[in-house]
Formats: C-alpha cells, sequence, structure tokens
C-alpha cells in the first residue's frame, strides 16, 4: 500500500482574503497545492502567489498593466493564514479597487 509522505498532505498555502469597500465585504478562500476554495480563479490567484513566494507586498508594481483613473473610492485588501510554514497577515488600502488589482493581479480579483 502507498502511503504519501507527510509533506504531500500539507497544502503549499491556505489563506483568508476579504476585500472591503464602501459597499460592504466579500470574504473567499484560497488553498494552493492542491488548489481549491471558494476564490474564482484558483490556479490564477496561487500562480501570482508563487511568483514572490507569498509574499503579497512584493506583487506591487510588478503587476501593473492597467491604467487606472484617480477616483478615489477606497478599498481594503486583507489576507490571513499560511504560505509554505511562514504566517501571511497582510492589510492595505488602495485607492480603487483598480489600484487593488494593478498591485495584487489576480489574488483579490473576486
Amino acid at each position: 500500500m502507498f502511503t504519501a509522505p507527510a509533506s504531500a498532505l500539507v497544502p503549499e498555502g491556505t489563506l483568508q482574503l476579504t476585500v472591503e469597500d464602501q459597499t460592504g465585504y466579500r470574504t473567499v478562500t484560497l488553498t494552493c497545492g492542491p488548489t481549491t476554495g471558494t476564490h474564482p480563479d484558483p490556479a490564477a490567484a496561487c500562480q501570482a502567489l508563487r511568483q514572490t513566494d507569498g509574499n503579497i507586498e512584493a506583487m506591487s508594481k510588478d503587476q501593473a498593466t492597467t491604467l487606472c483613473t484617480l477616483e478615489y473610492a477606497p478599498v481594503t485588501a486583507a489576507a490571513q493564514g499560511f504560505w509554505r510554514g511562514r504566517t501571511v497577515n497582510f492589510r492595505k488600502e488602495f485607492p480603487n479597487r483598480c489600484a487593488l488589482h494593478n498591485e495584487t493581479g489576480p489574488l483579490f480579483r473576486f
């Protein structure tokens, strides 16, 4: 009988992601390795995390592909959980949803 090594049973990362704006908040879950959760595009979100080894702050400016208006409609993004054994505790306010998506790619697109 084959038994998977213990490391194969531990996910690469598990996060609870929240986006809050003036209309309320939305929360999804994301698990990478295996890729699952309630995130609408978990494969893309996990790939974005892998590119920065789970460092959400490092995503900023590398993802920028869209010009955003100067509209002020603040949105706060938060992530809590773990990535490859390290605790993730991220919270940042962005001037609008476009800026959020530019700086974090698909991670907070829900």
